[in-house]
């Protein structure tokens, strides 16, 4: 009797909860599909569009550097300007400061110089 008793419950319970159930997994279901086709179409062939991808970035990289960029910032020195200033005025500085004889001897160097020749004249 307990058990004929526990199958109807059980049966009632879940013909009242499916109908719920249902709509809830309709509903999720449709909002999973829009976010899917929004990012567009499925990607057949992967090395076609990774390679379409890398010369894409390399396209943007490029005329960041070159100042051809669409998206110019004009709050602070980016891309080639950036790249100029950092090599004409921070690094071109530190190197002018740069002595490479310090604690170098002309004998030093002479013996330098011959060693990395080897056995040729």
């Amino acid at each position: 009797y307990l058990s004929d008793r526990l199958s109807t419950l059980l049966l009632g319970h879940v013909k009242r909860c499916l109908p719920q159930l249902r709509a809830r997994v309709s509903h999720m279901k449709g909002i999973q599909e829009g976010i899917i086709s929004d990012l567009g179409r499925p990607i057949v062939k992967k090395g076609p569009a990774i390679l379409e991808l890398i010369n894409q970035f390399s396209a943007d990289f490029s005329g960041l550097i070159n100042g051809n960029s669409t998206n110019i910032n004009t709050s602070e020195i980016s891309g080639g300007a950036k790249l100029f200033y950092i090599f004409q005025d921070t690094f071109g500085k530190a190197l002018e400061e740069f002595d490479p004889m310090t604690g170098l001897t002309l004998s030093d160097v002479r013996h330098s110089v011959r060693n990395s020749m080897g056995t040729r004249p």
